[in-house]
């Protein structure tokens, strides 16, 4: 068993790479392949990549990350309760009938003065509020939770969680994480299944929750992770302008000057909107196993593919900066921002320019459009 990273600037190098692991038949023909994804819409693009690249594309589970984690609960616990009590829809009900219960102790004096008047829909609102933020602690703070089930703190949110985690049935998945990577320490851990390998596939980010799962796996079976990279270069390290100022104003006055301070800044773009592929990064190296980086230099002949290499390169062009400032054709429409008044303005302002592409480039397929929206439902009509 191993862990194997393939990080790679575009998404088709990752999908030839992946498409060489399963090309590599598992030892039963009915064995399923493995692949996680975040969305459906990637599930589909590597369905119809892989049938053209193998010419035949079946018998594949793709699952979501949390899907694929409730998978392993299954497997290795047999306490596993499909009915959840720590989902939040489920814990929101759980909590408005405890409250009311606990309002009078003196560590929820603060809620008890919020829902002085009596309101039911205020009650199920904070209740709301509450579960999702200890669905949260579940995912990113699991030692707190299992803490306080030990008795630590004495706070309100303690007392409350306590007060579910006692009501038995059911386990949350802190706890089911904690039982299960006791169980692979031991190992004890059976894998499900006859795969002996799955890959996570054009995943920009994971909580540390998965990542640990993954990690742990990669001791029974191969593990390989498909990561879409824009920069070639190490960046683990590298700090937007917003996080320094942030690092600065937590520890005040620094004792040292700021440009004493050796910070990496690289590309501004790449800091300022890759902080969580970054920070998945980071914790990927921190998992022992190879690493293949895939790389496809664009050659910088617009303003897109300039931004590119040299996020790619993790420089800086212009002013005072190693690379000059390149020279643009005024006809160049690589990179376009149309201001609009309104949703309707917009997607008519997209379906001319998409009308306009098409003219332009007789071999494009609506395959090659990706178009993205804040919000769907309002953009569907």
């Amino acid at each position: 068993p191993s862990f194997k990273l393939y990080t790679g600037n575009k998404l088709e190098l990752l999908l030839d790479a992946l498409a060489e692991v399963v090309s590599v038949p598992h030892e039963s023909a009915l064995t399923p392949e493995i692949i996680v994804v975040q969305n459906s819409g990637m599930q589909r693009w590597i369905s119809l990549q892989l049938a053209k690249k193998l010419g035949i594309w079946a018998n594949c589970s793709f699952l979501f990350p949390n899907a694929f984690v409730e998978t392993l609960f299954k497997q290795a616990l047999p306490e596993f309760d499909d009915n959840n009590r720590f989902e939040p829809r489920t814990m929101t009900w759980r909590i408005m009938k405890l409250l009311p219960t606990l309002l009078d102790r003196p560590e929820f004096s603060q809620l008890k003065t919020y829902l002085h008047d009596g309101r039911q829909l205020k009650l199920f609102q904070l209740a709301s509020k509450i579960a999702d933020t200890f669905d949260n602690y579940t995912l990113y703070r699991p030692s707190l939770i299992l803490q306080w089930e030990q008795g630590a703190e004495s706070h309100w949110q303690a007392v409350l969680w306590r007060a579910l985690a006692s009501e038995g049935r059911g386990m949350h998945r802190a706890r089911m994480k904690s039982q299960v990577l006791s169980q692979m320490a031991q190992s004890s851990f059976l894998w499900p299944g006859p795969a002996r390998r799955f890959s996570l596939f054009g995943i920009s980010s994971l909580p540390p929750f998965h990542v640990e799962m993954v990690r742990a796996l990669s001791s029974f079976v191969d593990v390989h992770v498909f990561l879409l990279n824009p920069c070639a270069e190490y960046w683990d390290d590298v700090l937007s302008e917003r996080e320094i100022g942030n690092i600065l104003k937590k520890k005040g006055k620094p004792l040292i000057a700021r440009d004493d301070m050796h910070w990496e800044k690289g590309n501004r773009l790449l800091s300022s909107l890759g902080g969580y592929v970054r920070d998945f990064l980071w914790m990927l190296h921190d998992v022992e196993g190879e690493e293949f980086s895939l790389v496809e230099a664009p050659e910088p002949r617009s303003m897109l593919s300039c931004i590119q290499s040299d996020i790619l390169h993790l420089r800086e062009r212009g002013e005072g900066q190693v690379v000059p400032a390149t020279p643009l054709s005024p006809s160049d429409d690589s990179i376009q921002i149309h201001s609009c008044h309104g949703p309707l303005r917009e997607m008519e302002a997209l379906y001319d320019i998409l009308l306009k592409q098409f003219e332009k480039r007789p071999g494009l397929l609506p395959s090659d459009i990706v178009v993205m929206t804040p919000d769907i439902e309002l953009y569907a009509p």
